[in-house]
């Protein structure tokens, strides 16, 4: 396990972990002290012929419910004088160990499941470790998904406005990927945040509402700031 060090010349494992991380960038030294802090665990791959020289980095956060998204992982918060250790009783409290980052450094292990042995071995030592954990979850980006929602919500859109010009749906238009509440929900939040700019939006009727709600999400994940925050990629 990494852990923060107290003097200088003990960083230089350290400035590799934060160099390797290749989903949430490590951009300041405070960045890296919270990710190594005492509710944080890094976990790396090392082999003699490469002496600190990580081949795999594995980021954990220790929590007390399962995270719902990336921003109350990498969020400051206050940082207990005795760290990289949580004191006695901080760590009953942690219930959930969460996965939220893993990384390989070296493109010529490409293909060889390094990941998925480290993963085991943490589960069982957090385990150990921490006999009150209830869950090990993941929370990492599944690669390609915003490509594949981009081409969905799309349409998603394209066929509810089909079908709101009188057009017959394609028999490959396929089930819809929005549920009639989850549409409903959206379209009242964009109708009220066009009023709120002083635009009308019309969303009477089943179809304008699923177009107006596919539209409104396809804009949301294509911000870049949403697919930091939620791993969206």
């Amino acid at each position: 396990m990494v852990v923060y060090p107290n003097v200088c010349h003990a960083f230089s494992l350290q400035e590799k972990v934060a160099e390797s991380e290749a989903v949430h960038a490590v951009d300041t030294w405070q960045q890296l002290k919270q990710r190594l802090g005492p509710n944080r665990r890094v976990f790396c791959f090392l082999h003699p012929c490469l002496p600190g020289e990580p081949l795999v980095v594995l980021h954990t956060a220790l929590m007390n419910t399962i995270p719902a998204d990336m921003h109350s992982i990498l969020q400051p918060e206050p940082q207990p004088q005795q760290a990289p250790f949580l004191g006695q009783q901080q760590q009953e409290q942690q219930q959930v160990a969460c996965f939220y980052s893993i990384s390989s450094t070296q493109p010529g292990l490409s293909g060889v499941d390094l990941g998925n042995s480290l993963i085991k071995r943490v589960a069982k030592q957090l385990l150990a470790e921490l006999p009150q954990l209830q869950d090990l979850v993941t929370l990492s980006p599944i690669p390609g998904f915003r490509e594949w929602l981009t081409i969905r919500l799309r349409q998603e859109a394209a066929t509810a406005a089909e079908a709101h010009d009188g057009h017959a749906l394609g028999l490959d238009a396929g089930p819809p990927l929005l549920l009639e509440a989850e549409v409903s929900q959206i379209a009242a939040i964009v109708v009220q945040q066009q009023a709120q700019q002083g635009r009308q939006c019309t969303t009477a009727g089943a179809a304008p509402r699923r177009a107006a709600a596919a539209t409104a999400l396809l804009h949301l994940i294509q911000d870049a700031r949403y697919a930091v925050a939620c791993g969206v990629v």
